[in-house]
């Protein structure tokens, strides 16, 4: 089943594990129309992530994991920590793109001087993809910089540049991945733990919530598109409930499958 969680509220400046948890929360409390809670996070013990409270006093487990890589997630964190930086060599605002996994730190030193030497040739859009004469893709490689593209600075961003990741993409397709991703997604060794918690929850029906992250393209922008898939998901045993969530500010799109599929 698909549909969108029917709220606006804001996740806040929250921790991205804590975000991730109050999305999830945000989107069953829409789906299921009963209250969501977090659990103690300073309890001391290692539990599920939300309580489903239902009318009656019957509780339900949650367990909450996303599919946000640490390389990832380490690389937002250095892109986000570097931000825009002026330089007097530059007439230009630039923006540059670096693969995923590129250290942010090992480009920044070296582009303004590349940069300058883009500008002083007239080019103000690059990309490893197109044919720029002899030697200047491999340049980029040892750079490791896939694309530049330069603007007019503003006072705002006067000359200088910023560094991204690289946009990803792949085939979207008709959704039958989403699924399969996820099947194999749960079954991984690293998210055995996702797994431990919910058989131990002692409750009468365990929720498995998968926020989808934009570092895997293809199942993001498939649930975030609607794209419904025709089979349910072949579920582990301790897994009553399967929900895939797109990570991004509510109101978020998402996929479901109870207990009797569907």
């Amino acid at each position: 089943m698909t549909g969108p969680a029917g709220v606006q509220e804001g996740t806040g400046n929250l921790s991205t594990k804590d975000a991730d948890e109050e999305l999830a929360r945000l989107f069953l409390t829409s789906v299921l129309c009963v209250p969501v809670t977090v659990r103690d996070r300073r309890s001391g013990r290692s539990t599920y992530d939300l309580e489903i409270c239902y009318p009656g006093g019957r509780r339900d487990a949650a367990e909450v994991v996303s599919t946000r890589t640490q390389e990832h997630a380490a690389q937002l964190a250095a892109v986000s920590r570097a931000g825009y930086t002026v330089d007097r060599r530059l007439t230009q605002s630039w923006i540059a793109r670096v693969p995923s996994g590129t250290r942010i730190g090992r480009v920044r030193p070296v582009l303004p001087e590349f940069l300058n030497e883009l500008e002083q040739n007239g080019i103000t859009d690059l990309s490893s993809y197109r044919d720029y004469g002899p030697g200047m893709r491999e340049r980029l490689h040892r750079l490791h910089v896939s694309s530049c593209l330069a603007y007019e600075p503003t006072d705002e961003h006067p000359p200088g540049f910023y560094v991204y990741p690289e946009a990803t993409a792949c085939w979207v397709g008709d959704g039958e991945g989403i699924p399969r991703f996820c099947e194999e997604f749960l079954r991984h060794p690293a998210q055995s733990d996702v797994l431990a918690k919910l058989a131990t929850a002692g409750t009468s029906e365990r929720h498995a919530v998968i926020i989808a992250t934009s570092d895997q393209f293809g199942l993001h922008t498939a649930v975030d598109m609607g794209r419904t898939p025709s089979q349910p998901p072949d579920l582990d045993e301790r897994v009553d409930w399967l929900w895939v969530i797109t990570s991004q500010a509510p109101p978020a799109l998402g996929c479901y499958w109870p207990p009797q599929g569907g």
